[in-house]
């Protein structure tokens, strides 16, 4: 439970901060070496489009591997006494 939470947590924050990183991405331009200024406004970029999204992702991710989990979606997740899963096998 704990990689998918991982997982969707790790999907959501970048589905979340794409659009900033991109559009920071572009500010910076093309280059085959990036100075040390470049690298601090990159840094900053990546800050400023994570702040405040991360409890988001993080809620989104709980909230998919809860329901998940409930439906019986996740491989390897069953729900206790559900058909197929949850109990043991002898």
């Amino acid at each position: 439970m704990l990689l998918y939470t991982f997982g969707f947590f790790l999907l959501y924050a970048l589905l979340l901060a794409l659009p900033a990183l991109l559009e920071g991405a572009r500010q910076l331009g093309p280059g085959s070496q990036a100075t040390p200024e470049d690298l601090e406004r990159a840094s900053a970029i990546a800050r400023h489009a994570l702040h405040g999204r991360l409890p988001l992702a993080l809620a989104a991710a709980l909230l998919s591997v809860g329901l998940g989990a409930w439906r019986g979606a996740l491989p390897g997740l069953h729900r206790p006494g559900a058909p197929g899963g949850g109990g043991r096998r002898v």
